[in-house]
């Protein structure tokens, strides 16, 4: 879903509200809010680009655990983001 966003962003089809700078520092603090095991989550999916079949070989667990995983983290992230 945060590809899509990125690709519809990067091609112009939606307008950022707040500059990239303002909106990278948001995403920090928020990702500081979330606790340990779920930002590690999303650093390995979208910072070091790994895939799910990946983290879960990396974090021993099934996949569908981490699908999961993601799934949850990715939605509180949203709503520190949207709060």
């Amino acid at each position: 879903m945060i590809e899509v966003q990125i690709t519809e962003y990067e091609s112009g089809a939606i307008e950022p509200k707040q500059s990239d700078g303002d909106l990278t520092d948001k995403l920090q603090i928020q990702l500081g809010r979330l606790d340990e095991d779920t930002r590690e989550l999303i650093m390995l999916r979208f910072y070091s680009q790994l895939s799910f079949k990946e983290i879960a070989q990396k974090r021993s667990e099934p996949i569908g655990t981490t699908l999961a995983k993601t799934h949850r983290a990715l939605k509180k992230l949203r709503q520190f983001m949207e709060g």
